[in-house]
């Protein structure tokens, strides 16, 4: 950032998932509004969108507040609403929602319920300053041991420690617990990751059965075009290397 004049630029906004806080406090740094939104294509925009005067906490763990223009819940897998601070998936309905997928009816009828609410297949919880926090993908998660466990949980926990830059976790088979995680972890520039320490780390802030099994420092964590973690070819990798 420091070899461009940015001067003009009055605000950064991002989406699709919440900014590590390094990177944010370089971007703290800038005269410009700082906002973070959620989304998806089936959205045809963002639905959420933090506060103009938003903190940094708010920034660098919630998607924001729902736009009024449209609606949105967090449900639970019976199809009630979830309370606040209790996970659920998000629903969206409004005009912001696609009509469906071009000649995929049976795709359309599995994401848009008889009453026009979309099923994003993205987990969240409501806090109740009315931010949502978004803790991960169904199709991301993975049982471990019989319980559940969202990645993006355990990366927040990582990227939080000082020698980490970007954390992405999957799930790999396991003989005893079915599936334990394995996490890529991209170190700060001229840092240096003591695995057994990362461990030590993470079990002072999560579950036991939520700790990575298996951890690997990667020098560059691999994009797709998007600017996401490519996290199908992490899952590849990682499988890869269990196999070993």
């Amino acid at each position: 950032f420091r070899e461009f004049d940015l001067s003009s630029v009055e605000y950064i906004i991002w989406s699709g998932a919440a900014a590590p806080e390094p990177l944010l406090e370089v971007l703290a740094t800038f005269d410009a509004t700082l906002a973070t939104s959620y989304g998806m294509t089936e959205t045809v925009g963002s639905v959420t969108y933090t506060d103009l005067d938003a903190g940094f906490e708010v920034l660098a763990n919630t998607i924001g507040k729902p736009d009024p223009r449209y609606e949105v819940k967090v449900m639970r897998p019976d199809g009630t609403e979830s309370e606040v601070g209790e996970e659920g998936e998000i629903w969206v309905r409004g005009d912001c929602r696609m009509l469906g997928y071009f000649n995929r009816e049976d795709a359309t009828k599995e994401t848009i319920d008889p009453d026009g609410w979309l099923h994003t297949g993205d987990l969240a919880f409501m806090r109740p300053d009315g931010n949502l926090t978004l803790v991960g993908r169904l199709s991301e998660m993975y049982k471990s041991g019989g319980y559940n466990v969202y990645p993006r949980e355990v990366e927040m926990v990582l990227e939080d420690h000082e020698a980490l830059v970007l954390a992405a976790v999957v799930g790999v088979p396991d003989p005893l617990y079915r599936e334990v995680g394995f996490a890529f972890v991209q170190a700060q520039p001229g840092a240096s990751v003591d695995l057994d320490g990362l461990r030590a780390y993470c079990r002072t802030r999560l579950a036991n059965y939520k700790v990575p099994k298996h951890f690997e420092v990667i020098e560059e964590m691999p994009f797709l075009p998007v600017g996401k973690i490519d996290k199908l070819r992490l899952a590849e990798m990682a499988r890869d290397r269990v196999a070993e």
